[in-house]
């Protein structure tokens, strides 16, 4: 019986030593867009459990790999010039954080690996709003206590992955050195860059249908597509042109991140023919419940420094979008629902 109560004891202790619990402390994907395959973001939630508020945290972690070795980040100097590759990381937040409140946060880009590693973490600094700090070091004994959803690592850190910190070129990603699918490519496709804008149009014709039948062919296209029509149409002259703006992909899903392109879209019509021109083209991407907004000209799979090659992989990308307009221009129905 003292035996039972001696460990209950000791087990209070520690809990009561324990200042902060990080219920989720991992690597998460991070790659918007699939530009950037092996970037991971650091995902983290905690609870505050000693009784001071925090003002800042940092955690000292490394990236593990499957053979439990210490790996370093495979690409730095993308984020910053003067980085070094180290097999030490620190994950950094500001408060304030409250006792008995818990909270999530997380970091974009801060591991960048081929395959699974995992943030296994080393020390917490921790500094408190009445100026006084803590230093606590991860042990095996203390690591359920800090980290009770990581498992403990004998890590081996003078192994592993291990660049050089020369200058070393960057390795290039596949819509770097390739062109899309021929299959993905419209021949009668133009792209203008006035202004440095991406605006890309086409003229399709149907000769058996007159303007008339061409532009109620587009617009029941939209009601079917867009479920709420009469807000994307922005302007409409019958028979000759609609204008709206909307969505122009499904979403595309990854574990944290959803991405789609929004834009602008003209239709002129006339007999026997209509023309289509897409403007003001947008990423909208929400990660971890928070949507950020990119022109397409400022994302580097796009990038017009990269000539034709950024604007074919635009139109690759959009290919579902139009293809799907132009069959049901053509009388073939879609179920897609946007």
């Amino acid at each position: 019986m003292k035996k039972i109560i001696m460990v209950l004891i000791v087990l209070c202790s520690i809990d009561a030593s324990a200042q902060v619990v990080f219920s989720k402390f991992k690597f998460i994907k991070d790659s918007p867009f699939g530009a950037f395959p092996t970037r991971k973001a650091t995902d983290a939630k905690f609870k505050v459990t000693g009784t001071k508020t925090i003002k800042t945290m940092t955690v000292k972690y490394s990236g593990v790999d499957q053979v439990n070795d210490a790996v370093c980040s495979d690409i730095v100097g993308a984020v910053n010039a003067n980085a070094k590759h180290t097999k030490y990381n620190f994950f950094m937040v500001t408060g304030p954080y409250e006792p008995g409140k818990s909270y999530s946060r997380w970091a974009s880009g801060t591991f960048f690996y081929p395959t699974k590693v995992t943030a296994f973490p080393q020390e917490i600094f921790i500094d408190y709003m009445d100026k006084t700090s803590d230093t606590i070091h991860i042990t095996k004994d203390n690591i359920a206590i800090f980290f009770p959803s990581i498992q403990w690592i004998d890590v081996d850190y003078k192994h592993g992955f291990q660049p050089s910190n020369t200058a070393q070129p960057i390795s290039k990603t596949y819509w770097e050195t390739h062109d899309p699918s021929p299959d993905s490519i419209m021949p009668n496709c133009k792209v203008s860059t006035v202004g440095g804008v991406y605006s890309l149009s086409a003229v399709d014709s149907i000769p058996q249908k007159n303007k008339e039948q061409l532009f109620s062919t587009a617009k029941e296209w939209i009601g079917r597509v867009y479920k709420n029509p009469k807000i994307v149409i922005k302007s409409e002259n019958a028979p000759t042109q609609i204008v709206f703006e909307g969505q122009l992909t499904s979403s595309i899903e990854s574990e944290t991140t959803t991405t789609a392109f929004h834009g602008r879209v003209e239709l002129n019509f006339k007999d026997g023919r209509y023309k289509w021109t897409i403007s003001d083209i947008t990423s909208h991407a929400t990660i971890m419940g928070r949507t950020t907004t990119s022109s397409v000209e400022n994302i580097p799979r796009y990038s017009m420094s990269r000539g034709e090659r950024g604007a074919k992989w635009l139109i690759a990308d959009l290919y579902g979008f139009i293809s799907n307009f132009k069959a049901n221009m053509q009388g073939q129905t879609s179920e897609d629902d946007w």
